[in-house]
C-alpha cells in the first residue's frame, strides 16, 4: 500500500522509521526497495548522527552504501554491549616515554608524541563490503628535536591537509601535510622551523588546545587561557586576533564551543573550583568566570582537585548528549562528569560567590577509581582514559550497568596513563606513553591494520593483542 503514495510522501516517512521497518520496505517491493538504499538508510543514518571518520573513505569510494554503514554501526553496538573488540597498537613501541596527542578527521589520524606526528591514513576495505575500512601507515613528520618544544596539541583544519600544532614552550602553527608522490616510498618528512607558519611563535607554555570553527582556544600550564580568531584561508596564516586571562591556578585543560559568534569555554585547573565557564562575547574570553562546575559530592563541599580532560557531546543524536551544551569532564578523583549548562544553577547565600552547576550523570570505574586523564564521546557512548594501568573505562548512559573497562596492551611499561582518546560509532582511538592503539567493534580482517609483532597475539582473538575487561558500571 505504501507503494501507492507519492515518493516525496515516502521520504517524509522514512524520518520516522527505525532499521527494521526500513529493512521490512525494502522488502516488499523493488521500486520501495531503491527508496530505501538511496534515501532510507541515509536518512536513518543521519538522524544518529555518529562521528565515524575512518570509515568516510568506505563510503566515499562506494565500496559501502549507506546500509553497510548502518549495518557496521548496529554489529558495533552489539559488539560494545557484549564486551566483543580486538585491541591492537598500530605500530612498534616509541624509543621512550611520550605524552601522547591525537586528531581526527576524514582521511587521517595523527599522533603526536615528542616532537614527531605520525600519520595513519584511512582507505577503503581491503577485502569487499563485508570488512572495516583500512588504516595504513603514510608518513611521519618531524620538528627539530627539544623536549621543550613537544607537541601539546594537534587539530585538523578544515581544508584536510593542514595540521594546526601546538608546542609545549608556548608556539602555536600550521604544518601543512606532506604529499607524497605516487610510488615513493619516502615515509618520513622532516619539518624545519622555517616551514612552520607560526600564529604565535612565543607564548605561555601550552597544556592543551581547543578548536571550533575558526576559532582556538589554548590553556598554558600557568593557567593562562588564550583565545584566537583563525583564519581559514592558507594564505593568511599570521593573521589572529587573541585575548588572554590570567588565572591563579595551574591549568590542566580547556573545551571551548562557539556557536553564531558567541559561546563559552570550559577551563580545567587545580583548584577548590577547578572546572569553571567563561562566556565568550564578541571574540573577547571575560576575564571572570559566570558559572562553577561543581564535581557533584554528597555533601556540596569543593575540595581541593583538579580537571584533566574536558570534552563536549555529539551534535544531533536523540539522547541527552545531543546539545552544544553539554560538557563532559575527567577529574582527580577519578569521576566523569556530565554537565548540562541549560540546568537551573544554584545561588550561593553570599552573593559574592558564583553560581554552581552540578552533573546530571556521574560515572566512575569502582575497582580502580585513579584520577581521568581523557574523556571522548560518540552519541551515547563515552570513554575515558584511566591515569594508571593503561585502563580505557567505558560507559553508556542509556544503561544505568553498563560500565566496564579495557587493560590495554601496555608495551614496556605497566602503568602508563591513557593520555588521549577519541570514540566514533565502531572504534577507539587511544594513546599511552609507549603507543598509538585501536580497539574495534566492527569486523576486522588481518589486512585492516599495519602489521605488528605477533609475538603477543590473543589466540582467542585472531588479530588483536591480548586485551582483558572487566565489568562495572558505577552511575551516580
Amino acid at each position: 500500500m505504501l507503494d501507492k503514495f507519492p515518493a516525496d510522501i515516502i521520504l517524509i516517512i522514512f524520518q520516522y522509521l527505525g532499521i527494521q521497518s526500513l529493512a521490512a520496505l525494502a522488502a516488499s517491493c523493488q521500486d520501495l526497495y531503491g527508496l530505501v538504499e538511496e534515501y532510507g538508510w541515509k536518512s536513518y543514518a543521519q538522524r544518529q548522527a555518529l562521528p565515524h571518520p575512518s570509515l568516510f573513505p568506505a563510503l566515499q569510494s562506494g565500496r559501502w552504501t549507506m546500509r553497510d554503514l548502518v549495518k557496521n554501526e548496529v554489529l558495533a553496538g552489539h559488539s560494545w554491549n557484549k564486551r566483543k573488540y580486538i585491541t591492537r597498537p598500530l605500530g612498534p613501541a616509541w624509543p621512550t616515554k611520550y605524552h601522547p596527542i591525537l586528531a581526527i578527521n576524514d582521511s587521517y589520524l595523527a599522533v603526536g608524541a615528542g616532537n614527531a606526528v605520525f600519520l595513519y591514513r584511512f582507505t577503503p576495505p581491503f577485502n569487499g563490503r563485508g570488512q572495516s575500512p583500512g588504516v595504513v601507515f603514510d608518513n611521519m613528520i618531524t620538528f627539530p628535536r627539544d623536549a621543550r618544544k613537544d607537541i601539546s596539541g594537534l587539530f585538523f583544519e578544515e581544508d584536510g591537509q593542514t595540521l594546526l600544532v601546538s608546542f609545549v614552550h608556548g608556539a602555536l602553527g600550521r604544518v601543512a601535510i606532506p604529499k607524497r608522490r605516487s610510488g615513493s616510498r619516502q615515509r618520513h618528512t622532516a619539518v624545519k622551523s622555517s616551514a612552520i607558519f607560526y600564529i604565535r611563535e612565543h607564548g605561555p607554555p601550552i597544556r592543551s588546545l581547543s578548536v571550533c570553527r575558526n576559532t582556538a582556544l589554548t590553556m598554558s600550564s600557568l593557567g593562562i587561557a588564550s583565545l584566537y580568531a583563525l583564519n581559514s584561508g592558507y594564505s593568511s596564516l599570521l593573521s589572529e586576533t587573541s585575548s588572554e586571562s590570567v588565572f591563579t591556578n595551574p591549568g590542566w585543560s580547556g573545551y571551548l564551543s562557539i556557536e553564531s559568534g558567541s559561546g563559552y569555554a570550559i577551563l580545567g585547573t587545580s583548584s577548590r573550583t577547578p572546572l569553571v565557564k567563561h562566556s565568550i562575547l564578541q571574540s573577547e574570553l571575560s576575564s571572570e568566570p559566570d558559572t562553577i562546575l561543581s564535581p557533584g559530592l554528597e555533601d556540596n563541599a569543593f575540595p581541593l582537585t583538579s580537571v584533566y580532560a574536558i570534552s563536549g557531546a555529539t551534535k544531533s543524536y536523540p539522547s541527552m548528549l545531543s546539545s552544544d551544551q553539554i560538557v563532559v569532564s575527567g577529574w582527580y578523583h577519578g569521576s566523569v562528569t556530565v554537565h548540562d549548562l541549560r540546568t537551573p544553577p544554584s545561588y550561593p547565600e553570599n552573593s559574592g560567590d558564583l553560581p554552581s552547576l552540578r552533573p546530571v550523570l556521574k560515572m566512575e570505574d569502582p575497582i580502580k577509581p585513579t584520577a581521568v586523564y581523557s574523556v571522548s564521546t560518540a552519541g551515547p557512548r563515552i570513554i575515558s582514559g584511566s591515569a594508571q594501568h593503561s585502563v580505557l573505562q567505558l560507559f553508556d548512559v542509556r544503561a544505568s550497568k553498563s560500565g566496564w573497562s579495557i587493560y590495554l596492551p601496555q608495551g614496556r611499561s605497566a602503568s602508563s596513563p591513557v593520555y588521549c582518546c577519541i570514540l566514533e560509532s565502531s572504534r577507539a582511538w587511544a594513546a599511552t606513553e609507549s603507543h598509538a592503539l585501536v580497539v574495534d567493534f566492527g569486523t576486522v580482517h588481518e589486512r585492516t591494520y599495519p602489521p605488528v609483532g605477533e609475538r603477543e597475539m590473543d589466540g582467542k582473538r585472531r588479530f588483536g593483542w591480548h586485551a582483558p575487561s572487566y565489568e562495572h558500571g558505577m552511575f551516580r
